[in-house]
């Protein structure tokens, strides 16, 4: 009973932080300066190969993480080709929640409490997709988008949650 109270107490928190933060653009803005390894601060989906029925591992990686609090993207995926399986959040200190509620789209939410940075940079979820069996062979995109005023990536600055511009990354996966 506990854990589902924290759950739900956890996911309104995240819901209720990520809606205090509209958008992000697709692209850095030069007025965001210069991320920590000069580069262009970037979501990116990883790709792999699978076969009819095998499980698929996606990494979510973070690059040039100019400090952010929290995120909440959006992965779409073809669900004729995969099913989404599960996502292991891979970021320390950070309270991560998924919702695949409709097919062909699972988002990713993570956040970090207290004013806290989530200082991260690497892969942040690991995405597990299952290769339907009447997958056919070639190869099927993911994209990682911003579905709606919910999705966002936001720092903490004096008390507010700005949204962060950033580099949103296609992956895909092969089917043998």
């Amino acid at each position: 009973m506990k854990s589902v109270i924290f759950k739900t107490a956890l996911s309104l928190l995240i819901a209720l932080a990520l809606v205090c933060c509209a958008g992000c653009a697709k692209k850095k803005s030069s007025t965001d300066g210069p991320s920590p390894e000069g580069g262009d601060f970037t979501f990116a989906l990883g790709s792999a190969e699978g076969t009819a029925g095998e499980d698929v591992e996606i990494p979510l990686t973070i690059r040039s993480n100019p400090s952010i609090a929290g995120y909440s993207v959006t992965v779409c995926y073809d669900p004729a080709v995969l099913t989404f399986k599960s996502c292991d959040n891979k970021v320390s200190g950070g309270f991560a929640v998924t919702n695949s509620t409709v097919p062909g789209k699972v988002r990713v939410m993570c956040t970090v409490m207290g004013g806290n940075a989530l200082a991260h940079e690497g892969v942040c979820d690991l995405l597990t997709f299952t290769v339907k069996e009447d997958a056919p062979a070639g190869t099927s995109t993911l994209e990682l988008i911003l579905a709606d005023s919910a999705d966002a990536i936001y720092k903490t600055e004096n008390g507010k949650m700005p949204s962060v511009e950033c580099i949103l990354e296609q992956g895909s996966v092969t089917v043998k």
